[in-house]
């Protein structure tokens, strides 16, 4: 009989760990993707109130700056700032420093080749 290939239960088996596998993966990208959203909303909106800023506060030549305090003191507009609870980012656990080695590095030796098949669970 020839021997070659693999089982049912051998490939059955291998989806079911890429199965599981994939259960735990797609959540995390999933929860990913909507930080990296949220980021995004996050610096436009800090871009937009930037700019209306700029618009409503234009710079003013030096002399101007110059003057007593109370000449200077505009109305601005200022938006409200959302209220965001983020969740706190477990701290990172502290790398240890690789520390050198002090043996000189080896040359590789030679492997001799075994010209006879070794006998494994009684399949050649």
């Amino acid at each position: 009989m020839n021997n070659k290939g693999f089982t049912l239960a051998e490939l059955l088996i291998v989806i079911a760990i890429i199965a599981v596998l994939m259960a735990i993966a797609i959540p995390v990208f999933h929860d990913q993707i909507e930080k990296t959203r949220d980021t995004e909303k996050t610096d436009q909106k800090e871009n937009k109130k930037t700019q209306k800023e700029e618009l409503v506060q234009p710079e003013q030549p030096q002399e101007q700056q110059e003057q007593p305090q109370e000449q200077q003191e505009q109305p601005t507009y200022q938006e409200p700032t959302p209220q965001v609870n983020p969740i706190p980012e477990p701290a990172p656990e502290p790398q240890p420093e690789p520390q050198p080695s002090q043996e000189p590095i080896k040359e590789a030796e030679e492997v001799p080749i075994i010209e006879e098949p070794i006998e494994v669970g009684g399949y050649y």
